[in-house]
């Protein structure tokens, strides 16, 4: 298993998305990547997913514009 420090940062944006889903913005506050931001998907029931993926794989429905990235690369 691996262990991490998470550290949680009070710079917060939150959002609110279809059927109860919310969409926080996070900044990372230690580490490599400092300063950084990181989406969080919260169901409706308080369950936190940090990828896309996985919140699809739990009932959140994308329509490509609410995962949060400003700029797409089109094929």
């Amino acid at each position: 298993t691996r262990s991490f420090h998470v550290t949680w940062s009070s710079d917060v944006c939150s959002s609110d998305l279809q059927d109860g889903w919310k969409l926080e913005t996070r900044r990372r506050l230690t580490g490599k990547l400092k300063g950084g931001t990181y989406k969080v998907f919260i169901s409706k029931d308080g369950t936190k997913y940090y990828s896309l993926c996985q919140a699809i794989k739990h009932g959140f429905k994308s329509d490509g514009t609410t995962d949060g990235r400003k700029n797409r690369k089109k094929k």
